[in-house]
């Protein structure tokens, strides 16, 4: 997280859905403009992300699910390949080329 939030003024939020009620996850979706997520039920709120919103999802890219659900949405998705087997709870991050993912996303955010 504080790698995210050095320079360009952006506000990071980590959240962790299943301790939200169910309008928390709501307004926190509708209001959130770059998600950042492991492959999960918790993308699935990815609806109603605003439409020049940007998902990018870590995972292991055996699964299509948000993709589809994200462009059927109309919504912009990056997949953030991991080196780890599907099913596995372990995600490796590179920090460096997740933060140029960021950047990337955020500049066709705005």
């Amino acid at each position: 997280t504080a790698a995210l939030q050095q320079g360009n003024g952006r506000e990071v939020r980590t959240v962790v859905l299943s301790e939200m009620n169910l309008t928390a996850q709501f307004e926190t979706m509708a209001n959130t403009d770059v998600l950042l997520g492991a492959h999960g039920a918790g993308l699935f709120w990815l609806i109603l992300l605003p439409e020049c919103s940007q998902v990018l999802e870590m995972g292991t890219g055996a699964d299509h699910h948000y993709r589809n659900l994200a462009q059927y949405s109309g919504i912009n998705h990056r997949y953030l390949s991991q080196s780890v087997g599907h099913g596995t709870p372990d995600i490796h991050v590179d920090i460096k080329g997740l933060l140029k993912s960021v950047e990337e996303a955020e500049k066709q955010w705005r």
